[in-house]
């Protein structure tokens, strides 16, 4: 869930053109209709060419199903197995055997802590979110200190606007498992909207130390740093995106907003030259124009 990377550019546009704010929208595409008459003038489906790599690892996939479904038969009272099983199902799409599988080896082994979460996972990205937080709940008593089953509960809970119940639970996912930089961005974007700023910057650390080139926990942790008053670390942590990743619009956005915030407008201005020089046409980059137009008018 990483969003909060637009917030500058969100302030920096109300700021300077009024109501004409950028709002990153999100586009339905059309599934077709499954039931809906051939087109008589569509293409013939291609041949699959067998040695391309999806094509492999699907055959990779399946033979290792039905390895394991032989291994399991074989030793029917090997817990792990079945765990091995119920990710094999899970990775060849077959969920409901998966979620089956799991629910086996956790009968087998109410210890394996990894099925629970895994399981329970799978059930959130399938819509079931009940039973997952029912799964994890069960977790949490039976692992307390397992950080998987916080940060899992968290997504849960920030899912469906338990913001409260999702801190919380983030938090002790943080405690048990620092080194979970998923959850660690996760937890400082909801610390952010929070207005906690000083536990969102260690989370977002927490992110950059696992992954020092993570160009989203940068332009994250610049918001929060500009949110502290530390300028000169935000401009730092924009600096250093935007060495990374020269492509991308918010550390220009960003930068550009720090100038002005300073009554830089030239600056800010040429920031955003830079910008545009490379991309005028994306919803970003006619943003940064009429934000040029504005500055210029207002020096002018």
């Amino acid at each position: 869930m990483r969003y909060l990377k637009y917030s500058l550019l969100l302030v920096l546009s109300i700021a300077l053109l009024g109501s004409a704010a950028y709002v990153p929208m999100a586009h339905a595409q059309d599934s077709g209709d499954p039931l809906a008459p051939a087109d008589p003038l569509a293409e013939e489906p291609k041949e699959k060419d067998p040695n391309d790599p999806l094509e492999l690892r699907k055959k990779e996939v399946l033979t290792n199903i039905k390895r394991l479904e032989k291994a399991v038969r074989d030793y029917p009272g090997d817990a792990f197995l079945f765990y091995e099983l119920a990710q094999a199902y899970q990775e060849g799409m077959f969920y409901q055997y998966a979620k089956d599988t799991y629910v086996e080896a956790i009968s087998r082994n109410p210890e394996l802590k990894e099925a629970y979460v895994d399981c329970a996972s799978l059930e959130f990205r399938t819509g079931n979110q009940s039973d997952a937080e029912a799964l994890l709940v069960s977790a949490r008593e039976r692992f307390p200190e397992f950080g998987p089953v916080y940060t899992n509960l968290g997504r849960i809970y920030q899912e469906q606007g338990r913001t409260n119940e999702a801190l919380a639970a983030y938090a002790e996912g943080f405690k048990f498992s620092p080194d979970d930089a998923g959850a660690s961005f996760n937890y400082g974007n909801l610390l952010v909207a929070s207005g906690d700023y000083a536990k969102a910057k260690d989370a977002f650390q927490a992110v950059l130390k696992q992954n020092k080139d993570d160009v989203e926990a940068m332009i994250n942790l610049g918001v929060t740093l500009l949110e502290l008053e530390d300028t000169e670390g935000a401009f730092e942590t924009y600096l250093a995106a935007l060495a990374i990743a020269p492509e991308r619009p918010e550390p220009y956005m960003n930068l550009a907003q720090l100038h002005l915030r300073q009554g830089d407008k030239e600056s800010a201005a040429s920031m955003l030259r830079i910008y545009v020089s490379q991309d005028s046409t994306s919803s970003e980059g006619i943003i940064a124009r009429a934000l040029i137009r504005k500055i210029e008018a207002g020096s002018n």
